[in-house]
């Protein structure tokens, strides 16, 4: 039998068609120096738990410290690695809060990872509806109203689950959000996975960690991390109590065979954020903003408005169906977009991103 490696033969028409990535992982296929030994050296860097290598269920050597660097940048109680993804985050966040046959708050944009952990505990769900977009017909932001609201009607919940950013980068006053549900001794949950970035410079939104109980990073949307790379950060006021339980769930949750690949992306993704990431958002910003203008003045809506955004994330419509606008981009440009949905069409802009990269798009 001539065994056939059908996923590397597609991925390797890909590479050589030199598509320009707007879509994760957030390196976007881009060189970085950081990477350079560890892509050369690729199969020497995966190794297992050998004497000196830590473990990740049970740390106490060069992963803790790794992860004790990770919770000082971001600014968290603790930080763990995730390396089954931010689902697995999720999952340990609400199996941590819920009760089985507890009560809890969602979103209705959240990810499909919560509704599958809340359908496991059996739970009495009240969904929270965001604002929509009148120009998109597209989930919005949330409001501190409609939480209120839903407090008062249906009482106290477990905890309550909210998506911040959304899909397409639009945030909301989520520090209100969090300081109200703490003075109600309610933990907030937020599936941050889109907003990793938003540490890293001053002119994206506020970063999630500082206001909620546990909030999930996926660093392969929106930093140069490899897929599947993801962290768990705790908040400052999340108890003791409760961090022992979430611990025995990451256990229950986490492979015992833990990439040390991934948690090596993790380290240099931030690290690389640390290094130029400031600098390089300054310029992406700037170059987005003339993208932006450019393509309103040829009557092409762009997603935007009052609320906070991730200029990273560029969505836009028009009057061709989103799918058959990215099929053109791809076979006749060679540019590949993120997502789509109805006639919009999203890119995601990285760092390493140039102008010249831009402009083309």
């Amino acid at each position: 039998m001539n065994y056939k490696t059908y996923i590397f033969d597609e991925i390797q028409k890909y590479i050589d068609d030199d598509i320009l990535r707007f879509h994760m992982p957030g390196h976007y296929a881009k060189n970085f120096k950081e990477y350079k030994t560890l892509g050369k050296n690729l199969l020497k860097y995966d190794v297992t738990e050998i004497p000196g290598m830590d473990n990740l269920q049970d740390s106490n050597g060069v992963i803790k410290k790794s992860m004790e660097q990770l919770a000082k940048v971001f600014g968290a109680k603790q930080s763990f690695y995730l390396v089954n993804g931010s689902t697995s985050g999720i999952h340990i966040a609400v199996d941590t809060l819920l009760s089985d046959g507890g009560k809890v708050f969602v979103a209705r944009n959240s990810h499909k990872s919560v509704k599958n952990i809340i359908q496991k505990k059996s739970a009495e769900v009240k969904y929270i509806y965001p604002e929509i977009d009148e120009t998109f017909g597209l989930d919005s932001h949330m409001e501190l109203g409609g939480i209120v609201k839903a407090v008062e009607k249906y009482g106290k919940p477990d905890a309550v689950v909210l998506t911040y950013p959304n899909y397409y980068g639009r945030c909301y006053d989520l520090e209100s959000i969090y300081n109200y549900l703490h003075s109600q001794d309610i933990p907030l949950i937020v599936d941050s996975a889109h907003g990793a970035s938003f540490g890293f410079s001053d002119e994206l939104p506020k970063s999630a960690v500082q206001f909620s109980d546990i909030c999930i990073h996926s660093l392969h949307k929106t930093l140069p991390a490899l897929t599947q790379v993801s962290v768990l950060h705790i908040g400052k006021n999340f108890s003791e109590q409760k961090l022992e339980t979430l611990k025995k769930n990451m256990e229950f949750y986490l492979t015992t065979s833990p990439s040390y690949i991934f948690m090596i992306s993790a380290e240099i993704s931030v690290k690389i954020m640390q290094n130029i990431g400031e600098e390089n958002l300054k310029k992406i910003k700037k170059y987005v903003d003339s993208a932006k203008k450019k393509l309103k003045e040829n009557k092409i809506d762009v997603y935007g408005g009052e609320q906070p955004q991730d200029f990273c994330k560029l969505l836009i419509q028009t009057d061709i169906a989103g799918e058959k606008f990215s099929e053109i981009l791809r076979k006749k440009y060679k540019i590949q977009c993120e997502m789509t949905i109805g006639n919009a069409i999203l890119f995601m802009v990285g760092i390493k991103h140039t102008k010249k990269d831009i402009e083309y798009l």
